[in-house]
């Protein structure tokens, strides 16, 4: 991690904000600005443990700070993202979890454009809302609520149940479904929608059509987190949980 003093901005200073704050300190807003009440709870932080009270996060206040429980960010410049990060962003994620679905999410992004910082930081905050950080590929309630529902292509008995939500952005609905095993050009799996919920590779190939079939690209490179759930969702259900998750993304994607 780089020094931070006066002046400094970015993710670090994000951090160690956090870290000033849970130690009873009073660095201002979590803004990533070390401003001059971040100097201050700075200095503050360094007379209370002995340190020479510079002001400064150098290499011996971040040492002793890591003694008290601060760990660095993790910021990445490569083209997908690892497993600290998702880690970071998927709170309560299993590590098994983790580990499977982290080359599976860097294959989707690569392959449907989500390449940019806010593309990254948008796509993750939705799945993860969506799979409740990875630890559903289906959706919870049964799926009756859509029984009938046409405008989902819902036009046959059992189709609600059938085509609940499935894969970690939870594609819902025959419709959906029907367009995205067409796009494979493997239309014989409508009979097994829930194929979703276990090829873990179609899965997420899954969440990415659906992501590029919406054109959410574009609503992520404005920033558009209410527009993005709106066209996910159909409405704004869990809209602060999806901010959280996207908080917590643009913590740790950086570019």
């Amino acid at each position: 991690m780089k020094v931070l003093r006066k002046d400094s901005r970015g993710i670090e200073v994000r951090k160690w904000q956090k870290f000033l704050i849970e130690q009873g300190f009073k660095p201002g807003e979590v803004d990533g600005d070390f401003g001059p009440k971040t100097h201050k709870a700075t200095i503050a932080f360094q007379k209370e443990h002995g340190l020479e009270p510079d002001g400064i996060v150098g290499k011996i206040t971040i040492g002793f700070a890591k003694t008290q429980g601060f760990t660095e960010p993790v910021i990445t410049t490569s083209d997908g993202i690892t497993i600290d990060q998702l880690t970071h962003i998927m709170r309560g994620a299993k590590t098994a979890n983790l580990e499977t679905h982290t080359p599976l999410i860097n294959s989707c992004m690569k392959k449907y454009e989500i390449n940019t910082m806010l593309r990254k930081q948008h796509f993750l905050a939705q799945v993860g809302h969506e799979s409740a950080s990875l630890r559903y590929m289906h959706e919870i309630d049964s799926g009756q609520a859509y029984e009938g529902r046409t405008d989902l292509g819902n036009t046959q008995p059992g189709d609600g149940r059938k085509f609940r939500g499935h894969g970690p952005i939870q594609l819902t609905g025959r419709y959906n479904h029907t367009k995205f095993f067409e796009y494979l050009g493997r239309p014989e799996l409508i009979e097994t929608p829930e194929i979703l919920e276990t090829d873990l590779e179609l899965a997420w190939l899954a969440s990415g059509w659906f992501w590029m079939s919406r054109n959410l690209n574009s609503y992520a490179d404005q920033d558009d987190v209410k527009r993005i759930t709106k066209i996910i969702n159909g409405g704004y259900n869990g809209l602060e949980d999806r901010k959280a998750y996207l908080a917590r993304a643009k913590e740790v994607i950086i570019d």
